[in-house]
């Protein structure tokens, strides 16, 4: 019994780490496509969550909000909005300042569908 549940938990980590690279992969993506060349930061990840609380009119309103975003490029492309999404706070950190921003991702961890300055 000790070890068939030691094994659950293995494979229940191993796939939250997973999860969590994929993720990582997408908002570096993202950020490779849609963030100013002229601003230079290193990344910091937070963990990856879920959530059914956000609707799609939040969606849309993040979205439009990020067209005001001073550090990203005014045409974004992103993935439809899924239930659940998956979050991530991510810190991007300069020379002079540090940025915090929450990624939303839909439920296949493929596509950015928000985000929002924290």
């Amino acid at each position: 019994m000790r070890k068939l549940l030691i094994a659950i938990l293995a494979s229940v980590l191993m796939v939250s780490c997973g999860q969590k690279h994929q993720a990582k992969s997408v908002v570096n993506k993202f950020l490779d496509e849609n963030l100013k060349k002229e601003y230079d930061f290193t990344t910091d990840f937070d963990r990856l969550a879920s959530t059914n609380r956000i609707s799609n009119s939040t969606v849309t309103t993040m979205q439009q909000q990020a067209l005001g975003m001073k550090h990203f490029k005014n045409s974004i492309h992103y993935g439809e909005p899924t239930e659940p999404l998956y979050y991530m706070r991510v810190k991007l950190m300069g020379k002079s300042d540090t940025l915090k921003f929450t990624f939303y991702l839909d439920k296949d961890l493929k596509h950015v569908v928000a985000l929002k300055e924290n």
